[in-house]
């Protein structure tokens, strides 16, 4: 990474950590999530989460925007679509814990 970058980050204090310990999450890269695309949302049944929805090679959800979106696409609720297979420097992924 170029040291240009690294210049240019800046601290936020008037950021709190959230309940799991991370912060600055919004606006680094759009996430792909195993949800796949659909207009209509929320689907109105359990259908969305069961394993034969979530396998496949349909396009998918992508949550939030990046350092390239506007101020509307950089939060959680926003969403797009993304077809699998395509590389984007401002899309990544969601990392997702889940207590049992």
């Amino acid at each position: 990474m170029s040291d240009w970058f690294r210049d240019q980050d800046a601290d936020l204090p008037w950021l709190s950590v959230g309940s799991e310990g991370i912060h600055d999450q919004a606006g680094n890269v759009g996430e792909w999530c195993a949800t796949k695309w659909q207009a209509e949302y929320p689907l109105p049944n359990a259908e969305e989460w069961s394993d034969g929805y979530l396998s496949g090679d349909a396009t998918r959800v992508v949550r939030g925007g990046s350092w390239f979106s506007n101020a509307y696409r950089v939060r959680a609720a926003y969403r797009n679509l993304g077809e699998p297979g395509i590389r984007l420097s401002n899309l990544g992924f969601r990392c997702v814990r889940v207590r049992r």
